[in-house]
């Protein structure tokens, strides 16, 4: 595809920055994501960044970034809310396979897109759901060990996404700058910042992790909805 090779030198330098490395299977990986989703873009509205070198530092990179706050051991049952166009969700995916992917967005040709890709991609224990995070809430049982959102406005989120989280999981903030102490829901407590640069001068970022708070744990065990489920691998 026009302007792959682009994409491809934007993204080796960006993992370069960042202090990873990758596979060859990862980075012909990440830029079939990448061909796929201007392929798409043109017909459906995935991304309003279309310029192969912003598209790798401002959705690729940025989505590897927040590998930095992820467990190196153990296992991570991460849910993308409001995922869009697949990010960080699916670069993540793809850098650490490992990871049990839930990836959440209401928008019916997003996840269209993400049912294509990530069944194209053969990216296994990877499930899409058509949901808010408040129905998805509602209606499942399972518990992550994380959960992240990136873009996304959650000030009328978080009693969802506390009760979608494990009682020592963490909720993952990606924003332009960390989360003021006075802007901390009561249901969580600030456990660590993450702030780096992304490369070729496209700005500053933060990953404020959050736990939930010993209140809310103490709350939550009384809760019908049980805690520590399993999570349920396979394309939904």
């Amino acid at each position: 595809m026009e302007h792959a090779d682009e994409f491809a030198n934007a993204l080796k330098d960006g993992v370069a920055a960042l202090g990873f490395s990758i596979t060859a299977d990862q980075r012909t990986q990440f830029t079939s994501l990448y061909e796929h989703l201007q392929r798409w873009n043109r017909k459906t509205n995935l991304t309003a960044i279309r310029e192969p070198v912003e598209i790798a530092i401002k959705h690729f990179i940025d989505s590897l970034a927040v590998s930095n706050v992820l467990p190196r051991k153990g296992r991570i049952a991460l849910l993308d809310v409001g995922t869009g166009a697949g990010f960080p969700g699916i670069p993540l995916k793809i850098f650490r396979p490992e990871i049990e992917l839930t990836l959440l967005e209401p928008t019916q040709k997003k996840v269209a897109f993400l049912r294509h890709v990530t069944g194209t991609l053969g990216l296994t224990t990877t499930n899409v759901h058509a949901s808010t995070v408040q129905d998805f809430a509602r209606q499942s049982a399972v518990r992550f060990t994380h959960e992240v959102t990136r873009a996304l406005r959650t000030d009328d989120l978080y009693q969802s996404l506390a009760m979608l989280l494990d009682d020592d999981g963490e909720l993952l903030l990606c924003q332009t700058q960390p989360l003021a102490t006075n802007a901390v829901p009561q249901q969580f407590r600030i456990a660590t910042h993450f702030s780096y640069e992304l490369p070729r001068g496209y700005g500053n970022r933060c990953v404020t992790a959050l736990k939930l708070s010993s209140s809310h744990e103490t709350t939550s065990a009384t809760n019908d909805v049980p805690r520590g489920t399993s999570f349920k691998t396979g394309q939904a």
